[in-house]
């Protein structure tokens, strides 16, 4: 493949991309062995708890999702992270440390 063909975001999952995260994901840290399935990530995606990590295919034209991150700040400035997810049959590490980086970022408290 082409040097520069893919390109990557990460962006504040929304209630609609609860299809596209059911479909892509893979492995989860909350259901590692695929035998259970998430009901909905349109919960936590609506409260932004979710960031999402898109590959861009340039062929296509188009996003598709390569992983996500569910996390939220708690009241006493800890965050916690519920869940993490990558498409695929096996975890992606590089995608996961790529997720946790950003979101310790994202939600690093001001001042």
């Amino acid at each position: 493949m082409e040097e520069g063909r893919l390109a990557y975001r990460v962006r504040t999952a929304e209630a609609a991309d609860d299809a596209a995260l059911r479909r892509g994901i893979g492995t989860t840290l909350a259901h590692p062995d695929h035998t259970g399935r998430r009901e909905s990530y349109r919960g936590a995606a609506s409260r932004g708890d979710i960031l999402v990590l898109e590959r861009y295919d340039r062929p296509s034209h188009e996003w598709h999702v390569a992983g996500f991150i569910e996390c939220h700040m708690r009241v006493d400035d800890n965050l916690s992270i519920r869940d993490v997810g990558t498409t695929g049959e096996e975890p992606q590490t590089a995608v996961v440390r790529y997720l946790l980086d950003q979101a310790f970022n994202s939600f690093r408290p001001t001042g």
